[in-house]
């Protein structure tokens, strides 16, 4: 009998059904099974038993034959109630059949294949974001510092070309299985550099993964990096005279770069040792130091690497290598920090700064007060360029230490964007 099981000295609970057990008159005894529904035990004599089977079997035939074979949603949530009824009737019996397991398996398949299209939505509509910024210029200067569609198209072609040579040479995998092209990581890569913008931002704006945005950043980071330091960017001395402006021809032809210093905040260090040479006195933070040098017409052509905050710029320009680039009879313009006039004469190169004051009391002489002027109205060339570096709003936060590795990098990456995004070189300033 399966789950009915024989039950000794009771009667049927049918209702007008004299069959009962252990009665009186042995000759009409019959035996009784008792079966658990719905919390209650019901007894049935062997007449009544199969009848309340037949009804069962009648009930469940029924309501797979009442199915259709195409679900959604709501169907999905009707026929899990159902299986809980058929159990619950079932005495319990949590068992399915064949027929319904194919069929949750089908809601299943169907569940991931909309999980699949929303995700696809969702990228397509991401991607149609980043063209759509891409074709719009001012869209474009706000998201990724470049004036220009043709400029960025040109940059991003020549970037993804080193990035293949860059991944057959350095990497065992490929990186295009981010589930976003090259163009569009270029892109992403870019948003952070030019707005600072962190990587949960990053994620939450087009849709992927926090993950996906670390080692996206970090790959295209050092990408960039290998392709920059490869172009030479140190001119000729024709080439800086060809392009002088008319200010420092009248005044300081000779010029070949200007130099200037500046620092990036650090997060405190947690070894009190880098805590010492990073602490800088003059922006009361702990700072990483770098020099920029600039050509009379504002190209970037010199960069040096990161130093810690308290290193003097006498001592980044002596470990550079900038003295070794410099000719006889040229000029470098910068200001009173750099005391390197001894070093440049031993190479016979000039060193234009302003004059130094001795003294509390003591004043500039009209010479003085002209040569500082003059010097000021000519080396604001360089502070122009570094502020378009530093526009590039990731150099403006507190670098974490978790990006100390890649600072070093990701300042390199943005002085040579400063010459992408505008070239100097494309206008003549000089007189005719």
């Amino acid at each position: 009998m399966g789950r009915y099981q024989y039950s000794g000295g009771h009667r049927c609970g049918v209702s007008n059904c004299s069959a009962r057990n252990r009665s009186k008159n042995k000759k009409t005894d019959t035996k009784i099974f008792s079966t658990r529904c719905n919390g209650k035990i019901l007894k049935f004599c062997l007449e009544h038993l199969k009848d309340y089977q037949a009804q069962k079997k009648e009930k469940i035939n029924s309501s797979n034959d009442s199915t259709n074979a195409s679900y959604n949603v709501g169907e999905f949530q009707a026929q899990i109630k159902l299986s809980m009824k058929k159990s619950v009737d079932l005495d319990h019996n949590y068992y399915f059949q064949q027929n319904d397991l194919n069929k949750l398996q089908n809601l299943l398949n169907y569940v991931h294949h909309l999980e699949m299209k929303i995700e696809e939505n969702k990228m397509k509509h991401s991607t149609n974001s980043i063209q759509s910024s891409i074709n719009d210029p001012h869209f474009l200067s706000f998201y990724t510092g470049f004036s220009d569609v043709i400029t960025y198209k040109n940059f991003t072609s020549k970037i993804i070309k080193h990035a293949l040579a860059y991944r057959k040479k350095y990497l065992d995998k490929d990186n295009s299985n981010l589930g976003v092209d090259y163009e569009n990581q270029i892109f992403i890569v870019l948003v952070r550099l030019c707005l600072g913008l962190l990587e949960e931002d990053i994620a939450y704006r087009f849709d992927i993964s926090q993950s996906t945005v670390s080692r996206m950043f970090r790959f295209w980071i050092n990408v960039m990096y290998s392709y920059f330091i490869q172009i030479p960017i140190w001119p000729s001395r024709e080439i800086v005279k060809k392009y002088m402006p008319e200010c420092f021809i009248s005044k300081y032809p000779s010029t070949r770069l200007i130099l200037d210093g500046t620092e990036i905040f650090i997060e405190k260090p947690s070894d009190y040792t880098v805590q010492s040479s990073t602490c800088s006195v003059y922006k009361a933070h702990n700072t990483t130091r770098g020099i920029i040098g600039v050509t009379p017409n504002g190209f970037v052509c010199f960069i040096s690497e990161l130093y810690p905050g308290r290193t003097s710029e006498r001592e980044i320009i002596l470990n550079s290598g900038l003295l070794e680039k410099l000719e006889p009879g040229d000029s470098v313009m910068a200001d009173k920090g750099f005391t390197i006039s001894k070093e440049l004469a031993d190479i016979d190169v000039d060193l234009n700064i302003p004059p130094f004051s001795y003294g509390n009391n003591q004043q500039f002489t009209d010479e003085d007060e002209t040569l500082t002027r003059d010097i000021a109205s000519v080396r604001v060339h360089v502070e122009r360029i570094i502020r378009n570096v530093k526009l590039n709003r990731i150099l403006r936060c507190s670098i974490p230490n978790t990006m100390a590795d890649q600072l070093n990098q990701i300042w390199v990456v943005c002085c040579h964007l400063t010459n992408f995004r505008k070239n100097p070189w494309d206008i003549k300033t000089k007189k005719k």
